[in-house]
């Protein structure tokens, strides 16, 4: 029988030990978020990381500009509220006109919550920083707590991102997990072998209904880290016939997407505890 992960009872319950934590900690840590522009979808995300941090006691600075802001407004607006703050979000994506690399480089590794500029990335992956991706924490979160063995488990990781699949397979291999990733320019023949043999797939491209059932073996645990739109709902990477094949399943939504911001608030607390240490 397929056992689906409830992603809003595990991101309560890493809620709970947060704000035990923080009521722990010297300072109540302080989280900015850079927002730009008006969509609808961007709000529905700030919304939800705004109500986790007031359920934990975080505080929260609110910067917000209009859709044509420039580089280095974005970019002076982090200098001015980093001493103000212990955590930055730049809420993506920004607009077309703005170089968003240099936007999330001006964001202080130690703030760098999400660890999406370079600098954070490549600490995060020479572990020399305490910050996790937040998906890919979510992701091994969400096995350890349903006990699913990682160590030696063979692992196909579909596609080679920054917010999903690199990340997951850097945790995964430090795990032991016997990793292989796929994506577009993987031979059909051998992506099709890959995704057979695993024990585990983790998907996270946005490409609706791509994982199909022929594609898998029955017991697999899947974890759909993919996002998109389809039909006016959001959807994941895994066809929902997949389900019945596989013995633990984390959808999409309700899966993956809850415990990220869980995880995202995990780093802020990491970052609080360094600069008081």
């Amino acid at each position: 029988m397929t056992v689906f992960i409830d992603g809003k009872a595990l991101a309560r319950e890493i809620e709970t030990e947060l704000a035990e934590q923080i009521r722990h900690l010297p300072v109540s840590p302080r989280l900015a978020i850079i927002i730009v522009g008006d969509n609808s979808v961007t709000e529905s995300f700030v919304a939800v990381k705004k109500r986790f941090a007031e359920a934990i006691g975080v505080a929260w600075i609110e910067k917000r500009f209009p859709e044509n802001v420039t580089t280095e407004t974005l970019i002076a607006s982090i200098q001015d509220v980093a001493p103000h703050a212990d955590g930055i979000v730049v809420q993506l994506p920004l607009p077309q006109q703005v170089d968003t690399t240099a936007v999330l480089e001006a964001v202080p590794p130690t703030m760098d919550i999400d660890v999406l500029s370079d600098t954070a990335f490549d600490a995060f992956r020479s572990e020399t920083s305490d910050f996790v991706p937040p998906v890919a924490g979510a992701i091994i979160r969400m096995l350890e707590a349903y006990d699913i063995a990682i160590h030696a488990v063979p692992v196909t990781v579909i596609g080679k991102g920054r917010l999903v699949g690199l990340p997951t397979k850097i945790l995964l291999e430090r795990l032991g997990a016997n990793v292989r990733v796929v994506d577009t320019q993987t031979p059909q023949t051998l992506r099709s072998q890959l995704l057979n043999d695993a024990d585990i797939i983790i998907s996270g491209t946005g490409v609706p209904g791509l994982l199909q059932p022929d594609m898998i073996h029955d017991d697999v645990v899947l974890i759909d880290a993919g996002t998109s739109s389809a039909r006016g709902a959001v959807v994941g990477d895994i066809d929902p016939d997949c389900f019945v094949r596989a013995s633990l399943v984390a959808k999409t939504p309700g899966g993956v997407g809850p415990a990220t911001v869980a995880m995202l608030f995990k780093n802020l607390v990491s970052a609080v505890r360094s600069k008081c240490a």
